[in-house]
């Protein structure tokens, strides 16, 4: 009778065992995502951050170990920093926005310029593999978008007084909402390549 309980126990602690997997899981590839090099900054220095800025934040949101090194590639080919997997670089960044007509609603006394802008990102990411620093895939970005938007408001009157201010935070959040998709386009090329087959 005293035989049953420690029976049970060790059939218990068999099948646990079984349970487990014993062979270690396939761990994520460590990504370090490059600095803008200097070169690249004149320009198109806001959207080129930003991108690189949120490339890694849609990385880490699909669970991939991705690090800002704090470094461009050429310093990383020099040697410095922290070994990874993958490294990547966006490139040759370029932007612009431009209005493309406008209307002005309002009255004498008060009014709003309404424009429509149409901004446009490109660049170029590139994936290399940490240990060689060889070139794995390089893809082209481009993303544009077209908006009516605000850009001005004024205040006049029969004082002969007139004054108008302009919008720029307006064209800002629409430059920040396209860099913000070409990330997202890069992060989608960055696991299509790190990830094949899922």
């Amino acid at each position: 009778m005293k035989r049953l309980p420690f029976l049970v126990a060790l059939l218990l602690a068999a099948t646990t065992a079984f349970a487990f997997n014993p062979t270690p899981r396939a761990t994520q590839p460590r990504i370090g995502v490059l600095r803008v090099s200097q070169e690249y900054e004149r320009g198109a220095d806001y959207v080129a951050k930003s991108v690189v800025r949120f490339l890694r934040e849609e990385l880490r949101g699909q669970g991939v170990d991705a690090y800002d090194t704090g470094l461009t590639y050429e310093e990383v080919a020099d040697g410095k920093g922290e070994d990874a997997d993958y490294y990547i670089e966006i490139f040759g960044a370029d932007a612009d926005s431009g209005s493309y007509g406008g209307l002005d609603i309002g009255t004498y006394d008060v009014g709003v310029s309404v424009d429509v802008i149409v901004s446009h990102v490109a660049a170029e990411v590139r994936i290399y593999d940490g240990r060689t620093g060889e070139l794995v895939r390089s893809e082209p970005l481009s993303r544009k978008k077209t908006a009516v938007m605000p850009t001005s408001v004024y205040v006049g009157g029969r004082s002969r007084l007139f004054a108008a201010i302009a919008l720029p935070f307006v064209q800002h959040a629409q430059y920040k909402n396209i860099t913000r998709s070409a990330a997202r386009d890069a992060a989608q090329v960055v696991l299509e390549t790190v990830q094949p087959g899922k």
